[in-house]
């Protein structure tokens, strides 16, 4: 089952980024070496997007991993599987 460990809402900008934005994430509580998936919402396709995988490291902190991140400025959602 999936566990949504985190969610912001950006702004309904629906502006793409490119190349997608890296994001560190403090304090999530999830354990070491988790790896993440991420959502991100698109309004102009009316659909969640995948935007890659964070990982989080032996310091507690979720970074993204290579090629992944925000591109779209709306609704971004961590999710662990």
């Amino acid at each position: 089952m999936d566990k949504v460990v985190g969610r912001w809402y950006l702004g309904s900008f629906g502006a793409n980024v490119s190349p997608k934005w890296n994001f560190q994430v403090h304090d999530t509580g999830v354990p070491s070496r988790t790896t993440l998936r991420i959502l991100n919402s698109s309004y102009h396709d009316g659909k969640w997007l995948e935007a890659g995988t964070a990982t989080v490291a032996d310091d507690g902190v979720v970074y993204t991993d290579v090629d992944s991140g925000i591109g779209n400025l709306s609704t971004l959602i961590l999710i662990e599987e």
